[in-house]
């Protein structure tokens, strides 16, 4: 997609100011799009589009459970009521991470009841509330999804939820372009792989938080929400399946701030792979804190 004037932008999980999904519809529609903004926290995101609207921007704001049927069903009917069929749809809401039952060796569910309601199966609700109409009406459109690397690039395995949940969004993504190509639809999938983002409350929360992930052997380095959106648009203008910086693009887009843990990434792919065919345990590519610093 080269061009993005008047096209309907739909992104979910768009009520936190300092967020991917925002940052996101800044770029698109600053490139002319339409976007509709949506979130649980209904005041909260309509705030989010009356600020873009603000700024000469087309934006509205719409208050949605994603990890209820129903709710995207009527979200989905009353966009196509208002907008028609959309030209890009971006997934990108997040369950909380932490909460009962957050570690697999405590007897309650409800953190993981909570992450795949919302990270999988609110994923699969938008896909099917939306992507029909995208394909009846032919003309190229985009589907993207926001995941992460901690299910994905090895595994941040104390994480648990967040981590198995985002392993599956890649899995149905992928399942996605699959299905999408054999109907030969025009239409393409994208999945975006944040760095570690500053979508905290404050800075100084984010610099604690990488160096926490640092404290257990991840070389992060914060990235800027608008950043993420830059290479995430420039995706899309490529018909990319991946939405991921590598060293060039790093270099292009940041000066080069995410070679290590780019260089990382990969070594992370290659011990996984190698772990696969050598039928051999997977510590080498299990990271992160402990499941008790996140969650009992």
């Amino acid at each position: 997609m080269d061009e993005f004037s008047d096209k309907v932008a739909v992104v979910t999980g768009t009520a936190n100011p300092r967020g991917i999904g925002l940052a996101t519809c800044r770029k698109l529609a600053e490139a002319g799009a339409r976007v509709i903004l949506s979130d649980l926290d209904g005041e909260r995101v309509q705030a989010r589009a009356a600020e873009l609207r603000s700024d000469g921007f087309d934006a509205v704001g719409m208050g949605v459970d994603m990890s209820d049927r129903g709710s995207v069903l009527a979200f989905a009917d009353a966009v196509h009521s208002d907008f028609g069929a959309v030209d890009i749809l971006q997934v990108n809401h997040v369950a909380p991470t932490g909460g009962p039952g957050h570690g697999l060796l405590s007897p309650e569910p409800d953190a993981w009841d909570l992450h795949v309601t919302v990270n999988l199966l609110g994923a699969v609700y938008a896909i099917k509330a939306f992507v029909p109409a995208m394909i009846a009406r032919g003309k190229h459109a985009h589907v993207l999804l926001t995941s992460s690397g901690a299910g994905n690039t090895g595994t941040m395995y104390g994480n648990g939820p967040y981590a198995v949940t985002k392993c599956a969004q890649v899995s149905l993504m992928e399942c996605l372009y699959g299905q999408l190509r054999d109907v030969e639809a025009d239409i393409v999938t994208t999945v975006v792989f944040p760095g570690v983002t500053a979508t905290m409350p404050t800075d100084e929360l984010a610099e604690l938080t990488v160096n926490g992930l640092r404290s257990y052997g991840l070389p992060a380095v914060l990235m800027r929400p608008e950043e993420v959106a830059v290479y995430t648009l420039e995706a899309m203008r490529r018909d990319s399946f991946w939405a991921h910086p590598d060293i060039a693009d790093d270099k292009r887009l940041t000066g080069g701030d995410q070679a290590e843990i780019i260089e990382w990434e990969h070594q992370m792919y290659q011990k996984r792979s190698r772990a696969m065919i050598d039928r051999s345990a997977p510590d080498s590519y299990l990271w992160g804190p402990p499941s008790s610093l996140l969650g009992p």
